[in-house]
């Protein structure tokens, strides 16, 4: 470093010291000295936009041929200079014009290379790295010692020796790590000084040695080789026209001639002979090939061939048969044996039935097929006797069948007690499907009595019922019986509950039927003018065992079945419209269903659905034991 740049150095360091402390202190270069007051900004890196002090609007030059007037200058000193330290350890600096303002800072100059403190690495070595830093002056230290190398240089390769003459490589990677050796390339053939024998010609042996550039040799001369060469035969004639073979076996050297085969059936220029068709005889000769020749014609020959037999029909569908000798010749036939009872095709008939007649013919097998319908029958029976009504009671008059199957003529009409004339009907009066009175019709049997009175089923019966037991319990008074009271209770509040018990006695036909629909009609005492009220909605349950009015109370209730709707819904358009008459009625069809079906009949319990903590609807009915015309009524259609 020139001994002008450490001077400007230093300058700057201790410009920067001291402006650090004194914002407004300068170096005036003109003067030597410093001076203080003036308004001037810190290092920022940017040139200020005009003097640090502003001291006034400069006063415009006189008008021309005026003199000019000197006045004394109140900013800086003209020709005074200002420096300043800026970025990377340079300097700033601006004058001081005539007019007493200084001039904009210049640009910074003088910098070093960084900024104090500043950083920089630098990769080296094998995958190593070294570091430097910016001095106080603004200029480079010197580069760290290379640390965090790797074990070789990133893209080098080395290798060894392997295998046969081979080599075998591997690669130092981008992070300076050797890789795995490869696989070992480019051996040679062999080992040097190894040796290798293959077989040669018939059965011999030629040897081969290996290099010391690990590759064989030439093969030697082919030496110990056998009489022929494995695998080739040789084959000469024997016996019928045969042949025999020999082999060179694996050592070179035939082995034993094998069996004769492939030999003919007979001795060429022999002839042979045989018996044939029924007693002849035939010849065939041996041909030059060792084969028979085909046999000639069968000559000599008998009638018949030995054991044979024959048959042929006889009599009525009949068999006789005949046996052949051994010289070929037939012999007498045999008796006539197998005949059927008639003979095929005649004809036989008989009288039947009503002095008809029926036939029946012989088969082709010589028996009688079946008999044929009966045909040409008269009316009857002859001494057969016939009867029937006559007259308007019931009558009757008789006939005789004739020997010629014919019936007589019908006798006189002997009257009889009979009240009416067979088919005839007459209004009647009855009991209905559903128990009622009704009209019908009756017909006259063919005895002349009257039938049963045959009354038309009705679409549905209608059955109306009145309790055969009712009564209410209340849960603030648990052991009260109210069972011969005039009215029935209901009442929804928690610590408060009334339910009503009712029970209709339903008579044992209605088991099994189909219940179209059936009411329960209740008349409130309150006064309700709509069924439709809240508090005139119950629901319902069936009694899950029997009770009696005369003991049920709260504590003894019995737990409710399951059977049906539990809510008894009013009846659709049925609306109280007049304060006297009061009456309210539900459907309660699905309960009456259940006991049609075989659920036991404990009747009915009516309560509420949901229980209000106080104030919850009461309701009154009237009982059983009220008046007649006010008691609670199930009224229920069925289909008979």
């Amino acid at each position: 470093m020139s001994i002008s740049r450490a001077l400007l150095l230093i300058l700057s360091l201790t410009l920067a010291a001291c402006t650090e402390e004194n914002p407004d202190f300068m170096i005036d270069l003109a003067t030597g000295g410093t001076e203080a007051g003036q308004d001037m900004p810190r290092d920022t890196g940017a040139r200020d936009a005009g003097p640090a002090v502003d001291k006034g609007p400069d006063k415009a030059p006189p008008p021309d041929g005026a003199p000019d007037k000197v006045k004394p200058c109140t900013g800086c000193k003209p020709g005074a200079v200002q420096k300043k330290a800026c970025t990377k350890c340079g300097v700033q600096q601006r004058s001081c014009n005539g007019k007493c303002v200084w001039e904009p800072w210049s640009a910074c100059t003088s910098q070093g290379v960084c900024t104090a403190g500043q950083t920089q690495s630098l990769a080296c070595g094998k995958c190593g790295k070294q570091k430097r830093t910016c001095t106080s002056a603004c200029a480079w230290g010197a580069w760290s010692g290379c640390a965090g190398q790797g074990s070789c240089k990133s893209g080098s390769t080395e290798t060894k020796p392997c295998g046969n003459c081979a080599v075998q490589t591997r690669s130092c990677s981008s992070s300076c790590t050797w890789s795995t050796w490869g696989t070992c390339s480019k051996a040679g053939a062999c080992k040097p000084g190894a040796s290798q024998s293959q077989s040669c010609g018939d059965c011999g042996k030629q040897l081969r040695s290996c290099s010391s550039k690990c590759s064989w040799g030439g093969w030697g001369s082919c030496t110990g080789q056998g009489a022929c060469k494995t695998g080739t035969t040789k084959s000469q004639s024997c016996g019928y026209c045969g042949k025999q073979i020999r082999s060179c076996s694996s050592s070179c050297g035939w082995g034993a001639w094998g069996s004769c085969t492939g030999q003919g059936t007979c001795k060429s220029g022999t002839v042979g002979g045989r018996a044939c068709g029924n007693c002849g005889k035939q010849t065939r000769s041996c041909s030059s090939s060792c084969v028979w020749g085909a046999w000639g014609s069968c000559t000599g020959q008998g009638a018949c061939k030995p054991g044979t037999t024959q048959t042929e029909k006889c009599g009525n569908c009949g068999k006789r048969s005949r046996s052949c000798s051994s010289t070929c010749g037939w012999g007498a036939w045999s008796a006539c044996t197998g005949q059927g009872v008639c003979k095929s095709g005649t004809a036989g008939g008989r009288a039947c039935g009503k002095c008809g007649k029926q036939s029946r013919t012989c088969s082709s097998t010589c028996a009688w097929g079946g008999w044929g319908s009966c045909t040409g029958q008269g009316a009857c029976t002859p001494g057969d006797t016939q009867s029937q009504g006559c007259g308007t009671s019931c009558g009757s008059q008789n006939r005789t069948c004739l020997a010629t199957c014919a019936w007589s003529s019908w006798g006189a009409c002997t009257p009889g007690a009979g009240v009416c004339t067979p088919g005839s009907s007459s209004p009647c009066s009855g009991t209905n499907a559903c128990g009622a009175p009704g009209t019908g019709t009756r017909s006259c049997t063919s005895s002349c009595a009257w039938g049963s009175c045959t009354i038309a089923k009705p679409p549905y019966c209608e059955l109306v019922l009145h309790p055969s037991a009712d009564t209410y319990v209340e849960e603030d008074d648990p052991t009260d019986v109210n069972g011969s009271d005039g009215t029935l209770e209901s009442k929804a509040e928690s610590g408060e509950e009334a339910r009503v018990y009712v029970r209709f006695a339903l008579p044992s036909f209605i088991n099994g039927k189909t219940i179209q629909f059936a009411y329960l009609s209740l008349r409130n005492q309150y006064g309700y003018t709509t069924c439709a009220n809240s508090a005139l909605m119950p629901t319902t349950s069936l009694p899950g065992a029997t009770w009696s009015e005369a003991t049920l109370t709260w504590s003894t209730r019995p737990a409710n079945g399951t059977c049906g709707s539990t809510t008894l819904t009013q009846q659709a358009g049925l609306v109280v419209t007049s304060y006297s008459t009061r009456w309210c009625r539900f459907n309660a069809t699905d309960r009456v269903k259940c006991w049609a079906q075989g659920v036991t009949n404990n009747g009915l319990v009516i309560g509420h659905s949901s229980m209000p903590s106080t104030n919850g609807p009461k309701v009154k009915w009237y009982s059983r034991e009220s008046y007649s015309s006010r008691r609670p009524v199930l009224w229920i259609r069925y289909t008979p």
